[in-house]
């Protein structure tokens, strides 16, 4: 009977631990997801404070010259990226003062004392912005274990998420979220470990049961 009991709560503490680690998962997932959504749109919001600019300039310019104002191109991607990290640094506080450069200081360099919490806070900011920015929208494409499907579903994961960060918990989750079934339940447990080695594990896992290693 004590033995029956055990085993019953150890059952119900592994749940527990998997319950956890599912919602830990999930809600990594979704503050992402909401970061990227607002990063986007504020991206989106000064693109068009940017264009509405330029249209203003150029119909100031063309009243002179032309009867019909010219539209801008939209900037390409790596340039829109660019104008959002350039408003960033924009921002109040990412400003330093002359004490936050690095200077020489005769043979050798020298750091000056600086603002270092509005810069770290500024800093921070545009790491995060860099990292969602890079991550690929949410994807339609998922594995559910046919072995036929595995090494092109690799392929694609790897080119399109695992690539973009390396920071190995957000792979993961997407790793486990474009899984489905008999895979999905198959890495689940791989979040109860450190980020790279629950990925790693996970990426193990998959290649043993549904294809050979890529």
């Amino acid at each position: 009977m004590e033995a029956h009991s055990a085993n019953r709560r150890k059952a119900q503490s592994a749940n527990g631990s998997t319950s956890r680690a599912k919602l830990q998962r999930e809600l990594r997932l979704a503050r992402l997801e909401l970061k990227q959504l607002e990063l986007e749109a504020e991206a989106a919001k000064r693109i068009s404070e940017i264009k509405d600019e330029i249209v203003k300039v150029l119909s100031d310019y063309n009243c002179c010259f032309a009867s019909e104002p010219l539209l801008p191109p939209t900037p390409p991607p790596g340039e829109r990226l660019k104008i959002v990290l350039d408003y960033v640094m924009s921002l109040p506080g990412s400003k330093t003062r002359q004490e936050d450069q690095i200077t020489l200081n005769g043979p050798g360099i020298r750091v000056l004392p600086a603002e270092s919490r509005e810069f770290d806070r500024v800093s921070e900011t545009t790491g995060l912005l860099q990292a969602c920015m890079s991550l690929p929208a949410r994807r339609s494409v998922t594995f559910d274990g046919n072995p036929m499907d595995f090494i092109g579903f690799m392929r694609n994961f790897q080119s399109t998420v695992a690539r973009f960060n390396n920071d190995p918990a957000y792979p993961l989750d997407y790793l486990i979220s474009d899984c489905e079934g008999e895979p999905a339940e198959a890495i689940r447990w791989s979040t109860v470990l450190k980020p790279q080695e629950g990925y790693d594990k996970a990426i193990r896992i998959l290649e043993r049961r549904f294809g050979r290693p890529h």
